[in-house]
């Protein structure tokens, strides 16, 4: 890379429960990428109050730094003007996720969660399935976070008043299954680092999932629901970024 940044040498941004986790997998084995904060450096959306200089000392130092933190997605529009006033050019990575499927994951990810914090409680204490009913997850579906961190479109227009569209790479969480090696060039190119240190690996170590959830049973009613909630934005987002998202747009139906 060029003049090294104030800060971290490129932020990728989420979404949550879109590949995130996959990418810090495979970048922390890279010999030139650091990430001196850990995963998720969660400056700008918790640990605003330890200061810009924190932040930039944190990523002082040789080498390529990364901050990979899906929570920056849904920054208000103030953060998201001081952190282009701090790194104005840094290359910035957005997963994104067919909508539904991840508002699905996340869903999982706290019944998991809520699962481990009920085993602090002794031997036996776990969620059954009959213990799940359509209210708590209605309510995980409408949570307003979890309705932002799915809208896209909306993120990236908030993003795009700052940024130059040219500094995103945008990536479908789909095509890391599909083709994960041409996921890892295109980012490494995005990001300006080398991508020989992955040649060795195979497609099945590259595709590696991380932190699946438990599997349930997904209702079509919920199916049906998240549908509707968040087509809108599917197709907004299709018309600003000229990607083919038509799979995203066809309606559920019983499997």
């Amino acid at each position: 890379m060029a003049d090294k940044p104030i800060g971290p040498s490129f932020l990728c941004i989420g979404a949550q429960k879109s590949g995130t986790t996959w990418l810090y997998e495979m970048l922390k084995h890279h010999p030139d990428v650091r990430f001196p904060g850990g995963k998720e450096v969660h400056f700008w959306s918790v640990h605003y109050a330890k200061g810009l200089d924190w932040y930039k000392d944190l990523f002082d130092g040789p080498g390529v730094t990364g901050d990979i933190t899906p929570a920056y997605a849904i920054l208000p529009p103030r953060k998201v003007a001081e952190l282009h006033a701090l790194n104005p050019s840094v290359p910035i990575i957005f997963f994104i996720r067919e909508p539904v499927a991840r508002a699905w994951s996340l869903a999982r990810m706290n019944l998991a969660n809520m699962q481990k914090t009920l085993a602090k409680l002794g031997e036996g204490a776990q969620i059954q399935d009959f213990d799940l009913n359509d209210s708590w997850f209605y309510r995980n579906f409408t949570l307003q976070q979890a309705v932002d961190r799915g809208r896209y479109a909306q993120t990236l227009r908030r993003w795009w008043k700052h940024f130059d569209k040219s500094q995103f790479l945008i990536v479908r969480f789909e095509d890391i299954a599909a083709s994960p090696r041409t996921v890892l060039q295109r980012i490494t190119a995005h990001i300006g680092i080398d991508a020989t240190p992955f040649d060795g690996m195979s497609e099945a170590q590259l595709g590696t999932r991380v932190f699946a959830g438990r599997d349930l049973h997904f209702k079509l009613e919920y199916r049906q629901f998240l549908f509707q909630l968040f087509r809108d934005d599917v197709v907004d987002l299709q018309n600003m970024t000229g990607m083919d998202l038509s799979d995203w747009l066809v309606p559920p139906c019983e499997e």
